[in-house]
């Protein structure tokens, strides 16, 4: 009897069930009775007829067969956020969790239709993007790239996921690179041509955003998403993994260990460890935040569970319970987080509440105090200055005194921390969200309106311009939250100038239905706060016209020049440099529209303003005469046009370098002249140099390099053709 009873131990109730529900069955049970009393024949029949209906369990596999060898190679990454390495406790079980679930699809199956991708879901400050970043650190030998977008939105998944070809293909093109769509197509290929990748998709926390990336995991081919939710149904191609907060023993752990160094010790650590757990509810960013305090200020446990005691009751300023991301406990611990930081990191918190949850550039403060340095010897304002310059004459955020040091004090008490290369910051978005919400109306408008004014500060003058845009881009998703707050207005005229700026960034790449948006908002902001008469509104009037004549819109952009123009020259005077800008806009229209005898005299009226005027330093006086150069081209009269067109590149060259857009355009206009006249060999290569300037410098598809492109061709067909 003993040889069977290891095989019975085996069975399960199905196995006795399929048994009994069969004849077969019902006969191999008679056999394998009789052979626990018989030896020989039956205790062998027996035997073969148990084996028959015992299916084997299968093996749990091991974790680590699941993946290829480790890469030799250091992988790619994006992740800016810092690992704590050692510091990480109670999250081992979770990260071994998360690399089996990921393992299950194989190096090369596809992770749409196959297995479910991982997603890590819980509320504000349980740690979510930690634990992906910390799984994306730990097991970094897997990946031949580990990868990190933000996901909030469809808008910001699709920036963050054309962000990442300076990871992924640093050699693609600088077209395909300034260019949104082309860019993020190129990154989307790159997942489909490569398997052993990471890509963690954070903070799919609504439903827009949830569909946005539904979309987007067809396109991905092989590799593995780890997704960060709050949501609790991200669809069929997501298996959820809840986290749960730190058991009371992790907490005690880490407090004790990550304060081990720097607490003031005492004989109770162990117990005063394990009752501030208890206090601070196992969450991690709470945890976080008092280990910080405890090590900037030296305190015992003891005295910091005094301090957490005493603050027990304001927390309720923070405490939202309505709100799954507010939980009690880190109420106290940020109150009491922000009482040490002391005042002035309080109030620079409150205005970096503004900003997106997003690295802040640190030149945002090397800005701030080069400007209120330059306070200290003030000048007369020029003429025709704005109501926004007059507003940026005082001083900005000098209630905060040293705002570098506010910052330091955020980041001792992990209110903030700096990214891993120290050029930037981030703020938590929860922190972000619930300081928004605790503070009274009045200082909602102050430090809105310090937000404003400092991103204002910050933001370069003509976006428009390539030159600038490594300078913006760190300041989009900033300046555009901040905008997107301010719904009152407050700060008309920042707020209408940083509205504009964005304008024409985007228009400058091309993306005219949303820079149309952003103008009409700035239009409407000028004309409701500073009047239909300001200077400040005529900017906006001016720089909507320019989209409308780019488009092609001329009936509606004509009105609006004019209006600009009426306004430029009561504010200015008709002879100023900058009234002549919008003069040269308008006889472009005028051109543009078969309108020659009132184009040329006024193409001729903005040269002599400009001359009178130091015209060799003047970007905008090369412009002038490259515009006059083309009227004259298209009136038949290339002998008076060709000196204008190498006199424009001449001094483009000088102001704006050979590698400017603006020169290629005037590279351009020359070849065609030159092309037009029969002289294709000399046209050529001027071409080919703009050509290549518009590939390097503007978006791919940009309308400027798609016509350069066909000029060349009709270049080179004329030379083979012998002409």
């Amino acid at each position: 009897m003993l040889p069977l009873l290891p095989l019975i131990a085996k069975a399960e109730e199905s196995t006795i069930l399929d048994m009994l529900t069969s004849p077969w069955g019902i006969v191999s049970m008679a056999v394998i009775a009789l052979g626990f009393f018989f030896q020989g024949f039956f205790r062998e029949l027996g035997k073969k007829a148990l084996e028959h209906f015992i299916k084997p369990k299968p093996e749990e596999p091991d974790v680590e067969k699941l993946w290829p060898e480790p890469l030799p190679a250091k992988s790619l990454t994006n992740i800016t956020i810092v690992s704590r390495g050692d510091d990480f406790v109670g999250r081992t079980e979770a990260m071994k969790e998360l690399h089996r679930r990921l393992g299950k699809q194989g190096k090369s199956s596809a992770v749409v239709g196959k297995d479910k991708l991982d997603a890590v879901h819980g509320a504000g400050g349980i740690g979510k993007t930690q634990l992906a970043v910390e799984y994306a650190a730990h097991y970094h030998w897997a990946y031949q790239a580990r990868l990190m977008v933000i996901a909030e939105s469809p808008q910001k998944l699709d920036e963050e996921l054309a962000e990442l070809v300076e990871t992924l293909v640093p050699e693609a093109p600088a077209e395909e690179k300034q260019n949104q769509a082309a860019a993020r197509n190129r990154v989307l290929q790159w997942f489909q041509d490569n398997d052993q990748w990471l890509l963690i998709l954070d903070n799919i926390d609504t439903p827009e955003a949830r569909t946005a990336v539904q979309a987007l995991l067809p396109q991905l081919g092989r590799g593995r998403v780890l997704a960060t939710s709050r949501l609790d149904d991200l669809g069929d191609a997501f298996e959820l993994m809840p986290i749960d907060l730190l058991s009371p023993k992790d907490s005690a752990d880490f407090l004790l260990k990550r304060t081990a160094e720097k607490r003031t010790p005492a004989k109770d650590d162990a117990a005063q460890a394990a009752e501030l757990a208890q206090r601070l509810d196992g969450l991690p960013l709470s945890l976080e935040q008092a280990a910080a305090q405890i090590n900037e200020q030296r305190l015992s446990l003891a005295q910091y569970l005094h301090k957490w005691d005493t603050a027990k009751g304001d927390e309720m300023l923070w405490f939202e319970p309505a709100n799954p991301s507010f939980r009690e406990p880190a109420a106290v611990t940020w109150q009491v987080s922000i009482d040490a930081a002391g005042p002035d990191a309080a109030a620079l918190l409150r205005v970096l509440a503004w900003f997106a949850p997003e690295p802040i550039p640190c030149f945002l403060i090397d800005r701030l105090e080069q400007y209120n340095q330059s306070l200290e010897e003030p000048t007369e304002p020029a003429k025709g200055e704005t109501v926004a310059d007059e507003e940026a004459d005082e001083p900005l955020l000098e209630n905060i005194g040293d705002v570098r040091a506010a910052l330091g004090r955020l980041c001792a008490f992990s209110l903030a921390k700096f990214t891993e290369d120290n050029e930037a910051f981030t703020v938590h978005r929860v922190l972000m969200a619930v300081t928004r919400t605790q503070m009274t109306p009045e200082q909602r408008d102050e430090t809105l309106s310090q937000a404003l004014r400092w991103l204002n500060l910050a933001m370069p003058q003509d976006t428009y311009d390539v030159r600038t845009w490594p300078v913006v881009t760190p300041l989009l998703p900033h300046a555009t939250q901040a905008c997107e707050h301010n719904i009152s207005p407050l700060e008309p005229a920042a707020t209408a100038r940083l509205l504009s700026c964005l304008g024409m960034y985007h228009e400058a790449r091309a993306a005219y239905i949303l820079a149309e948006s952003l103008y009409q908002r700035a239009i409407q902001i000028g004309e409701a706060t500073l009047g239909r008469e300001h200077f400040d509104v005529a900017i906006d009037y001016n720089n909507l016209a320019e989209l409308l004549r780019e488009t092609r819109r001329y009936e509606e952009a004509e009105p609006l020049y004019r209006r600009a123009i009426n306004i430029a020259e009561t504010t200015l005077g008709k002879d100023h440099p900058d009234v002549a800008v919008w003069y040269n806009n308008l006889a472009l229209l005028l051109k543009q529209t078969e309108r020659i005898a009132e184009a040329e005299p006024l193409y001729r009226r903005v040269i002599e303003i400009f001359e009178a005027n130091e015209p060799e330093t003047q970007r905008s006086y090369a412009g002038t005469l490259n515009n006059l150069a083309q009227l004259l081209k298209q009136t038949g009269r290339p002998a008076e046009a060709k000196p204008l067109f190498r006199r424009a590149i001449d001094i483009g060259e000088v102001t704006l370098g050979k590698d400017h857009p603006d020169v290629a355009v005037w590279y351009n206009n020359l070849a065609s002249l030159l092309y037009e006249s029969g002289q294709t060999r000399e046209a050529l290569p001027l071409v080919e140099q703009a050509l290549a300037i518009f590939e390097a410098k503007l978006p791919a598809g940009h309308p400027s390099t798609e016509n350069t492109r066909k000029g060349l061709e009709l270049c080179r067909k004329a030379l083979e053709q012998g002409e």
